[in-house]
């Protein structure tokens, strides 16, 4: 696992927000070796193309549409692994959750 490279002023975050406005978040993000946490009640409120962009999924139960959804964009490929996840998100119990790590496999 990659450790951050430094830690960030407040006037250089703002540099590098600025950057990012005019190059594109992702590239600029990256180059610093900048990490976010998003997280949400709902999963609809992220475009594929974040899902896509990634390192690490965390899913909590999830049931209908929204662990379909889900499990089209956990970023596993084969039918039969999209099923898997499909059959255990809506029975996760408490304080349990699935990972999905693109360095790691498999993912638990």
């Amino acid at each position: 696992m990659t450790k951050p490279r430094r830690n960030f002023t407040p006037e250089e975050s703002l540099s590098i927000l600025q950057e990012g406005e005019r190059e594109g978040q992702a590239v600029t993000i990256r180059k610093y070796g900048v990490g976010f946490i998003l997280a949400s009640q709902s999963v609809r409120d992220f475009d594929t193309i974040v899902f896509e962009n990634m390192g690490t999924k965390i899913a909590l139960q999830l049931e209908g549409e929204t662990a379909k959804f889900m499990a089209e964009n956990f970023g596993v490929m084969d039918r039969t692994t999209k099923e898997s996840v499909m059959r255990m998100l809506p029975v996760q119990k408490n304080m349990r959750a699935l990972i999905r790590n693109n360095h790691y496999e498999p993912f638990a």
